[in-house]
């Protein structure tokens, strides 16, 4: 998901199962890429799946942003499988509102 807001962006990803140290956030430039892995999940003793929900292996998800965004600021959260990222946006890309005289 993307949500904007007019100081930043927030991303929010479903990552339920994934350990935070299995996944991995980068810009570059406007561009931000979250990469992640989850593990498969090993049968039981004397189990044979007869159908699997969960997926495993690698994933990628990139967001072009709009306008310049303040890199140094960003800040990332993970709680209860969902991982939060807030980008905020460049001071030249928020504006400034103009009160007429």
């Amino acid at each position: 998901d993307l949500a904007e807001t007019p100081q930043d962006y927030v991303v929010r990803l479903e990552a339920p199962g994934i350990h935070k140290e299995n996944l991995d956030i980068n810009l570059t430039g406007n561009v931000l890429r979250i990469t992640g892995h989850r593990e498969a999940v090993q049968e039981g003793k004397g189990e044979t799946y007869l159908y699997r929900e969960r997926e495993a292996g690698k994933f990628a998800r990139t967001v072009r942003f709009p306008v310049p965004v303040e890199e140094g600021q960003i800040d990332a959260a993970y709680q209860d499988g969902i991982l939060t990222v807030h980008v905020p946006k460049a001071a030249m890309a928020v504006g400034k509102k103009i009160l007429i005289k």
